[in-house]
Order: C-alpha cells, then structure tokens, then sequence
C-alpha cells in the first residue's frame, strides 16, 4: 500500500498498520508507512495515523 494513494486509501492505512502490524511484528516497512501517514498533507489521515497505537506500555 503507497501512502500517496489519496486520501480514501491513507485513511484505511492506519488502521491495517494496526491490525497487521501486530500479526507480523511491526515490520520496518509498515513502521515506516506509519510515519509517512503521521506527516500527511490531509489532516483527517494526519489524525487517524497519530491515533494509531503501536505499542501498549
């Protein structure tokens, strides 16, 4: 999945960074997809990636 995909794509991101990321131990590649969401030019995707929890403390 590309970041730059638009925004309907960017939102859906987040989520499956979430869901998957756990699934295959946050691989390098879905951290940084993270990251790349967080800096977004979309506000709403800016949010959902930085709502994104990927590590319970």
């Amino acid at each position: 999945m590309r970041a730059d995909g638009g925004v309907p794509g960017a939102l859906l991101a987040p989520a499956l960074v979430s869901l998957m990321g756990a699934r295959l131990g946050r691989p390098g590649g879905w951290r940084s997809l993270l990251r790349t969401l967080r800096r977004h030019e979309d506000a709403d995707v800016r949010e959902a990636a930085l709502d994104t929890i990927t590590h319970c403390e």
